[in-house]
């Protein structure tokens, strides 16, 4: 293009680079532009505890599920950068809850892994799922157990339905990975639900063999 311009006469050269420059502003303007666009999607404006621009974006039909350029949904953001005001409002405009993010996490083990509480139980109430899989079968939790270090956290995890008699692909339980990674105070609170879980099978089977021997008496 450049050797174009040049071989022509010095009248059209002129015509032409006016051409040229214009294209490069609109080039310009066109980079600009998708800059402030990207500067209003919807992880961006969460990132930026901007629950107006928030509202104003779903409210023109922005896709509550989409993912910015690094993978994350609007609903993993709010987890990450602890809004849960827009967490809410993303539920409640049917964001997907169990989504997975990089690393194939859920946003329920984001919130786990970071040690927010209050947002772990705002995603338990929206239904999100502390027993998900793995693609090779196994729960999540196990590969949380490698990092989690709170044990309050790990009491939400019971709390909501946890499975500790699990074990993964390498017959380990999550108190065994839990110890292997030097978490000890996890550790505790997984075993001691362990154990209050063989408590109450032991009550429940004596029980009922005191039922069958009653019935077995009076025939």
């Amino acid at each position: 293009m450049w050797k174009a311009i040049t071989r022509s006469n010095p009248s059209s050269r002129r015509c032409n680079m006016r051409y040229l420059m214009l294209w490069v502003c609109l080039a310009s303007l066109s980079a600009t532009a998708l800059a402030a666009e990207a500067e209003k999607t919807l992880s961006a404006v969460i990132k930026a505890g901007d629950m107006q621009a928030l509202s104003q974006l779903t409210a023109e039909g922005a896709d509550v599920n989409a993912r910015d350029a690094e993978g994350y949904t609007p609903l993993a953001s709010a987890v990450l950068h602890g809004e849960p005001q827009a967490a809410l409002l993303l539920l409640s405009l049917g964001a997907e809850v169990d989504t997975r993010e990089p690393e194939g996490w859920t946003p329920l083990y984001l919130a786990y892994l970071q040690d927010k509480v209050e947002m772990a139980n705002l995603l338990h109430k929206a239904g999100a799922e502390v027993n998900i899989r793995e693609e090779n079968g196994d729960l999540l939790a196990f590969r949380a157990m490698e990092r989690l270090d709170n044990p309050a956290m790990a009491q939400v995890m019971i709390d909501h339905g946890l499975n500790v008699l699990k074990r993964d692909a390498e017959d380990r339980t999550l108190f065994d990975v839990a110890t292997l990674h030097n978490h000890p105070k996890v550790a505790k609170t997984l075993a001691e639900h362990y154990v209050a879980l063989l408590k109450d099978y032991q009550q429940k089977l004596q029980e009922e063999q005191r039922k069958q021997a009653e019935a077995a008496a009076t025939e």
